[in-house]
Formats: C-alpha cells, structure tokens, sequence
C-alpha cells in the first residue's frame, strides 16, 4: 500500500544525530496516526521528496559538523515555495537560535521548536497537529527570547478572544458561544474569526489546539 493510501500523516524527519533521531521516533510512538521516513542530508531529503511527497518535513536547521544552517533555511524557503502544501516544522538546539533564523521562519510561516531536555511528545505531537492544519506554533524559549521577532500570540487575545477560544475547545457552536458569553452570534462568529487570524490557523479545530497548548490548566473562566 502506497503511503498515502494509509490514511496517516507522513512525516519526513531531517536529522543527522542519532540520539535525536532515536527520540524523535520514542516521541511519536505512541502516536499511530504518524508513519516516519528519515533524511540525514538534504541530499537524502530531496531525494525522498520526489519519490514519496511527505505530509510534514521535521527539519533539524544545525544538520552536518560545522552546521550549515544558510542551506537548511535555503531548503526550507525552497519547500514553500515549490510545494506549498507540504508543511514544514523547523527544529534546533537553543544554542542556534538567532533573530535572523526565527524571522525566516516567521515569514515563510513555518513552525519553529527547540530541542530541549524537558520537551516531550506531547508538545511535538501538538505542534505537528497545528501545522496540518496551517498554523505555526513557536516554543517558548523563542517567544522568551525573541519578543521582538516574533509576537507573544497570547498577549495579541483580548479576554474576550481568549474566552472564545475555550469556547472552541470545548466544541460549542456559535450559537452556544453567543449565550454562554451573552452575546449575538454574528459577533462571536467575528471573533472566532479575529482568533484564527491571530494564532496563524485555518479552522477550528487549529484554535482548539492553540488554546490547549497555551492553556494546559484550563483556567479561564467563562462565566463572567
């Protein structure tokens, strides 16, 4: 059977190290709804591109020793440009960080997470969900870092578009949100709206990731 006659999201990984590509592939396991190829070049990648289009390519920016990151933005600037409907999540250590790095990114609209000790599948998981779904997500050691580069989205949601945004997650419609928040349905279509040009999604289902991932205690309240 033809990798996309499987009904999973195809995932080629970018990778040169070893460790990483062992924990990528502990990360994903639990996850059936991801088959994973592999590239330890953009050679390779290049080369698996054209005989098996992936879904998503998780794309390591420090690949070779000494790290040539110029080639891996040029390849991910090439992806975009040539084969728009491929997402692509950009990933590093936060050694390689750097304003230049994040704002490429940023502009071609391409996720961007960093390799830490204590990130886990779950966030990579999350990250994966929200580009299928034409979002971008940053980790926040970038955000922390970089507030000049790229923009905090929590900060950019007003109270209301926050509470929406829970709304979302919990599955209500319009209708619902207008009579929980006590306000007309065209108006918390609008806002929904405003949400998914904020976070940088096309649906939904993008917002109630975003809000998941930038709300794990779901602790807004909705009721006032």
């Amino acid at each position: 059977m033809n990798n996309k006659e499987s009904g999973k999201c195809i995932i080629l990984c970018v990778e040169d190290q070893i460790g990483y590509i062992a924990g990528v592939e502990k990360f994903l396991s639990p996850y059936p709804q991801y088959e994973i190829s592999w590239a330890i070049s953009l050679v390779d990648a290049q080369k698996v591109i054209a005989s098996n289009k992936p879904h998503i390519i998780l794309l390591d920016l420090a690949l070779s020793n000494p790290p040539n990151i110029d080639d891996a933005l040029e390849f991910m600037d090439n992806v975009r440009a040539n084969l728009p409907e491929i997402k692509v999540v950009i990933y590093s250590g936060a050694n390689f960080i750097k304003p230049k790095y994040v704002e490429r990114a940023l502009n071609a609209g391409v996720s961007y997470l960093v390799k830490e000790d204590n990130w886990t599948g779950k966030e990579l998981d999350c990250a994966l969900q929200i580009a299928m779904l034409g979002g971008v997500v940053y980790s926040q050691a970038v955000v922390q870092r970089f507030k000049g580069v790229i923009h905090d989205e929590e900060s950019l949601l007003t109270r209301r578009q926050i509470q929406v945004a829970k709304c979302v997650f919990m599955e209500m419609t319009n209708n619902q949100i207008a009579q929980n928040l006590h306000i007309s349905v065209p108006r918390a279509r609008d806002i929904v709206s405003e949400i998914m040009e904020k976070v940088h999604c096309e649906s939904r289902a993008g917002i109630a990731l975003w809000y998941q991932k930038n709300y794990p205690q779901d602790d807004v309240n909705i009721t006032d």
